[in-house]
């Protein structure tokens, strides 16, 4: 495995890939220790709610 470059980030992507793929999206910070709880919603095309 190619270890990467010191100029590009290995973190912080998680929620532009949320965004790009989902139809509604949010996210709190946790009451205890560190992060943040994300949830999202993907709509099935073809499928009634």
């Amino acid at each position: 495995m190619d270890e990467p470059d010191d100029d590009q980030p290995t973190g912080g992507r998680g929620l532009l890939l949320v965004e790009a793929l989902a139809d509604r999206w949010g996210c709190t910070p946790r009451e205890s220790g560190p992060g943040k709880t994300v949830w999202a919603e993907c709509i099935v095309p073809g499928v009634n709610r």
